[in-house]
């Protein structure tokens, strides 16, 4: 049997910027994944301020980091101590979401998988969904949304709820191909969700729309893949 990958391709660093209620303008950190603003010295330059103490989230960060460290390091009674707290944080911080906070519960969701804790990795990636489309709108199609999406079909699928993962793939399945018709490269995407639901679709013992969907899958990379790339073998994200 197959297992769920999640692609490479749809794990992007933060971008965009947004602006503030003072008129300082916010943009993301490509290295840092940290929100930054805009602040000018007595020279009138502009230089990066790192945003952390009037629109920054530095408790959140710190809770998921140090969170993500117990559960790595097997500390269970501190993980799970941890994990509520960061949660906690989590939650109130809905009232402001931020693309760097729902970037690191992406990556704690993804510790968390890694260690099978699927439902702690299934909290993390609904609270990152959820921050996103409060973000960019609950209908709107947005690269990151499709993120979250993935992650999560992925662990509802580890967490042997099939039909709730297939019900997420198909949702990130559509919005995958509204990003692929928008321009070229991204039709990579739409190969992954595919494999994974017909990993799903196998699992429930569904061989004949399994197929479907792993046909359908192969067609578009071999369409728009080199033979020589067809031929790596692929990485199986739960490895």
């Amino acid at each position: 049997m197959e297992k769920l990958t999640v692609p490479s391709c749809v794990q992007f660093h933060g971008t965009g910027s947004l602006t503030t209620g003072s008129g300082d303008q916010l943009y993301i950190d490509k290295t840092t994944k940290n929100w930054r603003r805009w602040v000018y010295h007595k020279q009138h330059k502009k230089i990066p301020d790192l945003c952390v103490d009037n629109y920054g989230n530095r408790r959140l960060i710190e809770k998921i980091e140090s969170t993500g460290i117990a559960i790595s390091s097997d500390y269970k009674h501190l993980a799970a101590e941890q994990f509520q707290h960061a949660m906690k944080e989590a939650s109130i911080q809905l009232e402001n979401p931020r693309s760097d906070s729902a970037d690191a519960l992406d990556r704690l969701g993804e510790i968390c998988l890694k260690a099978n804790q699927w439902g702690k990795a299934i909290t993390c990636f609904e609270y990152s969904l959820h921050m996103r489309k409060l973000m960019f709108g609950e209908d709107t199609i947005h690269e990151k949304t499709l993120q979250s999406l993935v992650y999560l079909g992925t662990a509802w699928a580890e967490y042997e709820n099939i039909h709730r993962s297939i019900i997420v793939f198909e949702k990130a399945l559509e919005m995958a191909k509204s990003l692929a018709r928008k321009g070229p490269g991204r039709d990579e995407r739409v190969a992954e969700i595919l494999h994974n639901l017909g990993c799903c679709w196998e699992r429930l013992h569904e061989h004949h729309t399994a197929l479907s969907c792993y046909e359908k899958s192969e067609k578009i990379r071999r369409r728009i893949l080199t033979p020589t790339v067809c031929q790596q073998p692929r990485v199986n994200f739960l490895n």
